[in-house]
């Protein structure tokens, strides 16, 4: 057995698996993922990338039974537990000694009686201002020791390589973007409300204005035939 061995840890990718996470997972020896991937082929790519520990999230309906919605699972003679959602954490955790988490898209870590809590935060899409952050293990068998590295992950639209925000989110704020430019509401103050780029939502904006009667599916279509998205 190895002195140690490094566990990348992620959550909350929403269909967006970034060049940044990919280069440092392939440094890992495992992959565990907090659930919403939002979407098949991430899962897929992540698969073929090494041995995969993932749990389903609230988002990953569409994945059907590929996902169990806990893991309770030994990696490196450490005890794992694992779920998408703060909420459905067991009580009793005396026998764990890492547990992780996601869901909130904000990183928290913390040591008690022991054991790691750890929530990576999310490193897919950008929501609730938060950043897009991962987490990297370094698990030493012998001591049973776990050293936590954060990493921040650049917001760049750029960095996005593998598959796009799925379609029904998308779908969502742009719904969202109409109903208040129906409001009267301005620019700058959609952007903040919906948390979107200003790009995107004078991209919105301008079909809403200039094809009068279009709705969400409409101006989904022509975004994604203008190639904007």
């Amino acid at each position: 057995m190895r002195e140690s061995y490094q566990a990348a840890v992620i959550s909350d990718t929403h269909g967006i698996l970034r060049n940044e996470v990919v280069e440092v997972i392939k440094g890992c020896d495992v992959i565990l993922h907090g659930g919403d991937f939002d979407c098949k082929k991430v899962l897929e790519d992540l698969e073929q990338m090494g041995k995969l520990y993932a749990v389903k999230g609230n988002n990953d309906w569409d994945l059907g039974d590929k996902l169990p919605p806990f893991m309770d699972f030994t990696l490196y003679g450490l005890h794992f537990y694992m779920v998408h959602d703060k909420n459905d954490i067991p009580k009793n955790l005396s026998d764990i000694d890492v547990m992780i988490y996601g869901h909130s898209h904000k990183y928290e870590e913390r040591h008690e009686n022991g054991r790691l809590i750890l929530n990576p935060g999310g490193c897919g899409r950008e929501r609730f201002r938060f950043p897009l952050t991962m987490a990297v293990l370094d698990i030493y068998p012998a001591s049973r020791d776990v050293k936590v590295t954060r990493i921040d992950i650049p917001g760049s639209r750029d960095s996005a390589i593998k598959g796009k925000m799925p379609a029904r989110d998308m779908k969502k704020i742009i719904s969202s973007v109409i109903k208040d430019m129906d409001r009267g509401k301005k620019i700058d103050v959609i952007v903040v409300r919906n948390n979107i780029s200003r790009e995107l939502a004078e991209q919105i904006c301008r079909i809403y204005v200039t094809h009068p009667g279009v709705n969400a599916d409409g101006i989904l279509n022509k975004m994604e035939a203008s190639n904007l998205l």
